[in-house]
């Protein structure tokens, strides 16, 4: 029985030496990639959300820390301030680490990140320089440039004012908000100042990429068919409308008894947007607006936007009673919307990145 007991323990003793090598070679990997993710190279890139925009436009600048994620300051872009309007919007973590166990291998991935977002407002167009951002950290300097930004110029008037504007620029997941699209037309000198600004046979054409039906990856869109379609329905052959995008209709023009016109080609569709009126510096517009309502699904930059006028608008009435039309190309810069994660700062340590929704409670 002794003899058992002698192998039985020697056994157990094995065992357990074989467990504790086995543990200490695990902590000596875990403590050796630890120090290899503490240690990683650091590195900047910069990205414009935009590559084209109009004078008068903003576009976010997305600047990205790699190597780090903590202890950071906002990249310098002093540089940017001679020929733009700089504003910080912030910054939010875009780290990623995991952790796996197999077959007794202990394997961990670290990447670390931060991602810093500045609005640019360029003051003049032609080409943008988008650096050179700097970045001071830990006794280190680095420095990068995105690439340009082409600005385009549009001519200053007072007949056409087009705006695009977002109940909210940040908003979480999950979080609804309303882009409005207004267009204020100058009135006809008086005695016809009640008298709409457009011709119902010369309808003015708008043009914007969130207007088409598409999916936008993100978002919960509104039933854009349905709006359109009953936009289309209430633009009778009499009253003033908008064509869309390349929204286009075939066949026979029914709801105009006199258009002798019996082809079959593609006509515009007219959309009627009915209109209100506003005073705007001591000016009594006609205003023309639509809203949309939009949810977010996922974290990201949203842009609506730019939305451009071309057309013919009534600016005057002859003495013979003629209309007097004036062409006019107008812009209504885009409004971005930033889709975030919830603020950092306030979170309690067992946080874990991940947010609740559609709570009840009794």
């Amino acid at each position: 029985m002794k003899i058992i007991r002698d192998i039985f323990t020697a056994l157990t003793l094995s065992m357990r030496l074989t467990s504790i090598r086995h543990i200490l070679t695990l902590l000596s990997a875990m403590v050796s990639l630890t120090l290899c993710a503490t240690t990683p190279q650091l590195s900047l890139t910069v990205a414009p959300d935009r590559s084209r925009i109009y004078l008068g436009e903003s576009f976010n600048l997305h600047i990205t820390v790699n190597g780090a994620d903590s202890g950071l300051t906002p990249p310098d872009i002093s540089t940017l301030s001679a020929t733009a309007e700089t504003t910080y919007l912030g910054s939010q973590s875009q780290s990623r680490r995991s952790v796996s166990l197999i077959n007794g291998q202990f394997r961990q991935e670290s990447t670390l990140s931060r991602l810093f977002v500045y609005q640019i407002r360029p003051h003049n167009e032609g080409l943008f320089e988008t650096g050179p951002v700097v970045l001071h950290h830990e006794g280190r300097t680095l420095g990068a440039t995105g690439r340009q930004v082409t600005v385009t110029g549009v001519t200053q008037q007072t007949t056409v004012l087009g705006t695009l504007t977002a109940s909210t620029t940040a908003a979480l997941v999950d979080q609804p908000f309303t882009i409005s699209l207004k267009l204020a037309i100058a009135p006809l000198p008086p005695p016809y100042q009640n008298i709409e600004p457009l011709h119902a046979n010369q309808p003015p054409h708008l043009n914007a990429e969130y207007l088409n039906i598409a999916d936008i990856q993100g978002l919960h869109l509104p039933d854009l068919n349905a709006i359109l379609s009953n936009l289309a329905r209430a633009a009778t052959a009499r009253t003033p409308a908008f064509h869309i995008n390349d929204y286009q209709r075939s066949g026979i023009d029914m709801s105009d008894p006199f258009n002798f016109d019996m082809g079959f080609s593609p006509r515009p569709i007219r959309f009627r947007l009915e209109p209100t009126r506003e005073t705007i510096n001591n000016i009594n517009y006609w205003i023309y607006s639509l809203d949309l309502n939009y949810t977010p699904q996922n974290e990201g930059d949203f842009t609506f936007g730019p939305l451009t006028f071309k057309g013919s608008v009534l600016t005057g009435v002859t003495s013979d009673q003629r209309g007097v039309f004036t062409e006019v190309f107008a812009v209504a810069p885009a409004v971005t919307v930033r889709v975030t994660p919830p603020p950092e700062e306030g979170r309690p340590d067992h946080f874990i990145g991940t947010v609740g929704r559609n709570f009840k409670a009794n």
